[in-house]
């Protein structure tokens, strides 16, 4: 119930927030201000990089998708495992060695710093980027959570047909 209450909380002030960024994007627009404006402009910067073109637009767009999508992998994947099975003291068998961990989890933490410099740099920048990043985000974690709400259902001794072919019902009843 506790998840349900604080769920609806989020939507509520998602809302809030797409509301007062459409109040913002109309003022800033009027202002002839760029933030909310879409695609290469003369004044858009990422890091010291003019981003006046179509090409270099895109090229950057391209780059911060496969860099969200790759964070977003890190952040569902390897961050739960750290988490539930490296850290669990009840945890025994593991199946990489010292090596292995160390690459692994040192990898995705120092990936993870240098995504967030780019996140940050690229969310300042113009208005499109944050949609990639929330686009790519939804994706991913909707991509993620039906792969493991499905193997969590396929492994329940009460998997039904339909509940395979409608993954996404909140029929409770069963």
């Amino acid at each position: 119930m506790l998840i349900r209450i604080i769920a609806a909380s989020l939507w509520v002030w998602l809302l809030v927030v797409v509301i007062f960024m459409f109040t913002i994007s109309a003022r800033e627009l009027q202002h002839g201000r760029s933030f909310f404006r879409w695609g290469p402009t003369e004044e858009l910067f990422f890091i010291s990089i003019q981003i006046n073109t179509w090409a270099r637009w895109s090229t950057l767009i391209v780059f911060v998708f496969v860099t969200s999508v790759q964070k977003l992998l890190g952040d569902e994947i390897i961050s739960p495992w750290i988490i539930n099975s490296l850290m669990d003291p009840k945890e025994h068998n593991f199946r990489t060695s010292w090596v292995e961990t160390q690459v692994t989890t040192q990898g995705y933490y120092a990936f993870c710093v240098l995504t967030r410099f780019v996140q940050i740099s690229v969310s300042i920048t113009q208005f499109d980027f944050v949609c990639v990043l929330l686009v790519t985000d939804l994706f991913v974690s909707f991509c993620t959570t039906h792969m493991f709400w499905t193997a969590a259902h396929a492994r329940n001794a009460k998997v039904y047909p339909r509940e395979m072919v409608e993954p996404f019902m909140l029929d409770e009843s069963f």
